[in-house]
């Protein structure tokens, strides 16, 4: 049976396939939370492993877009780097790893350049992939209206259907909205919706055997689904019975960790007064760990203060 990961990795196989049957879009935009982002980033990685259930192959390429007119090129370094480190790997594989750059007819500071180095990397390896996929996922934007232009402008240097792009877009600070519009046919958003509380708690629910400890987590996971749902009284529900099964089991540190994960639900809800609440009761959970001449109490006091002093400065006391 496959884990809650794993079915939410397998959603955005589906999610992805659905997009490269589409013989006419050439752009994927994830526009998803931080949580489903990273799970974007875990299905990019599983693909190029033998678990991988595509048949494309992803590259992911982080540089900066900083200067527009360098952009191109420094991805093109940045595809060029990654291929160049693992020739020895495919030559041991017994998989030819002779592919060259080809002759540029144009400036490579181009995009038009950036496609015609991938389509044939992918024409040479194409009994190995359906679609080569550039993961444009930059470390920083400095211009975010120029980055979009850019965009669009590498898919009006006629892309084969064998060459797609994926561009993560953070929802809480979109950099892409409108992008579809402005490439009608060509570009389409996603929002995988993967629900990510809601798998660590069904992780939970489903590993381990029963008794305290899985209580204990099941109940903990459910903080932060609750949480992230904007349900505060069913994560105050799920912290009383971490809470209780804390204090029969005599577990003083887990008891802070609940304190602290609670005191972060009420931050993110603005309740910054029950927050300061929260990390007390944590810092009161750090002096019994502290007793108990636990190794880690002076981090977990630090930990429950800094706690503390941020809720406060949000609370302007």
């Amino acid at each position: 049976m496959r884990n809650a990961i794993e079915r939410r990795v397998d959603r955005l196989a589906e999610q992805w396939q659905a997009f490269a049957a589409d013989p006419a879009l050439r752009l994927l935009r994830w526009r998803a939370t931080a949580d489903d982002l990273r799970m974007v980033d875990l299905f990019v990685d599983v693909q190029g492993e033998e678990l991988g259930t595509t048949p494309d192959v992803f590259v992911r390429l982080r540089p900066a877009f900083g200067d527009p007119s360098r952009y191109a090129s420094n991805l093109l370094s940045a595809f060029l780097d990654q291929y160049d480190t693992t020739r020895h790997d495919l030559e041991a594989q017994g998989i030819a790893a002779g592919w060259q750059i080809p002759e540029a007819a144009v400036d490579e500071t181009d995009p038009a350049f950036l496609v015609r180095v991938a389509t044939s990397f992918q024409a040479y390896y194409a009994d190995r992939m359906q679609c080569l996929v550039l993961v444009l996922a930059p470390g920083a934007v400095a211009d975010e209206r120029a980055f979009a232009a850019w965009l669009i402008d590498l898919l009006q240097q006629a892309l084969p259907p064998t060459l797609r792009l994926m561009v993560p877009d953070p929802a809480d600070a979109p950099r892409l909205d409108g992008l579809d519009q402005r490439a009608p046919g060509l570009a389409v958003t996603i929002e995988p919706g993967l629900d990510m509380p809601g798998a660590l708690e069904e992780l939970a629910r489903s590993e381990g055997v029963e008794g305290p400890a899985k209580l204990f987590r099941v109940n903990l996971a459910s903080i932060a689904n609750a949480g992230a749902r904007g349900n505060l009284t069913a994560a105050e529900r799920a912290a009383g019975r971490a809470l209780e099964v804390a204090r029969k089991e005599d577990w003083a540190d887990q008891a802070l960790v609940v304190h602290m994960a609670l005191a972060a639900v009420y931050l993110s809800a603005g309740r910054a007064a029950d927050a300061v609440g929260s990390y007390r009761k944590a810092s009161i959970a750090a002096e019994a760990v502290a007793a108990k001449g636990h190794p880690a109490a002076a981090k977990l006091r630090l930990s429950a203060a800094m706690g503390e002093g941020a809720a406060l400065v949000a609370a302007a006391r």
